[in-house]
């Protein structure tokens, strides 16, 4: 038993525990593995009070080179360290906390994101980026779960740019379904007074093609002989007239039908992209910046 409470059995030399040892400290943690003049060196496993675990390599008492700490939590960490600290690659995963399934894998600096790395968070999002002392900065890729994939560029970790360049293909719209009745359109049609479908500017006012032969018979009259022609030709042109009225009120509520569809076109889209804002504000607020530091 050491003076400090410590209990050590293992090998020792030249008075100092040297080679293969298992120590037990006053409050309760536990180092077993290799030691040099009396310090940690080399492999070994440490099992701290609070229950976190470190197995890995040791330098001159501290943890440095390749490791893994398991805490007590379920949090992980597996990659490269230095003086007690993340530091070089590694990969960190949350599984407890407000971090809960999130996961960082990429570069570190004394404990913290650092360099080139990716964060994928539990709802399956990834982002790809460059992040300086523990913030993201500088230009990334976020693609989401759903598919859609957009370009970002943070200024330590406040985000100042977001396009999106990938969206989900959700398939070709759906097609019109409806059906129409050729008989009942071809009797609208033989209806309509021939008189009112000119074919050009100098043709305004003759019969078209489709001139009925009721009103080719009419054509053959000579109004010179018959004065009363005249009076039927002048009530056949006020019918025209109504029947052009009743037309143009038809086309006016046909321009106001398609005025009001592509209002609501345009509320949808706003919508939309209203939706794809929100998105990106929540996806930027599931990001930590930080790691859990080592004990």
């Amino acid at each position: 038993m050491h003076a400090n409470g410590s209990i050590y059995e293992g090998e020792w030399k030249g008075g100092k525990w040297h080679g293969s040892g298992e120590v037990t400290y006053a409050d309760g943690a536990v180092y077993k593995g290799a030691w040099t003049a009396g310090v940690k060196h080399g492999k070994g496993t440490y099992i701290f009070p609070n229950g976190d675990v470190f197995d890995g390599e040791w330098k001159e008492g501290q943890r440095s080179g390749k490791g893994t700490l398991c805490f007590a939590n379920g949090d992980t960490y597996t990659g490269q360290w230095k003086e007690n600290k993340y530091h070089g690659k590694g990969k960190c995963t949350f599984v407890n906390g407000r971090w809960n399934g999130d996961a960082y894998e990429g570069h570190w600096k004394n404990g913290v994101y650092h360099g080139k790395g990716t964060f994928t968070n539990a709802s399956g999002n990834v982002l790809h980026g460059t992040w300086v002392d523990g913030v993201s900065h500088g230009k990334g890729t976020l693609k989401e779960a759903g598919g859609d994939e957009y370009e970002k560029e943070y200024n330590m970790g406040k985000l100042v740019r977001s396009k999106r360049v990938a969206a989900v293909d959700n398939g070709p719209s759906p097609k019109c379904s409806c059906t129409v009745d050729t008989s009942q359109a071809k009797e609208m049609q033989e209806d309509l007074p021939s008189t009112i479908t000119p074919t050009n500017e100098e043709g305004k006012g003759k019969a078209s093609e489709t001139t009925s032969p009721s009103m080719l018979a009419l054509q053959d009259y000579d109004s010179s002989e018959d004065e009363s022609f005249a009076e039927d030709e002048e009530q056949t042109a006020d019918g025209d007239d109504q029947s052009q009225d009743s037309i143009d009120f038809m086309e006016l509520c046909h321009r106001l039908t398609d005025k009001v569809e592509k209002q609501k076109r345009t509320i949808k889209s706003l919508k939309a992209q209203v939706k794809l804002l929100k998105k990106d504000l929540e996806a930027e607020e599931a990001v930590p910046w930080g790691a859990r530091n080592p004990p």
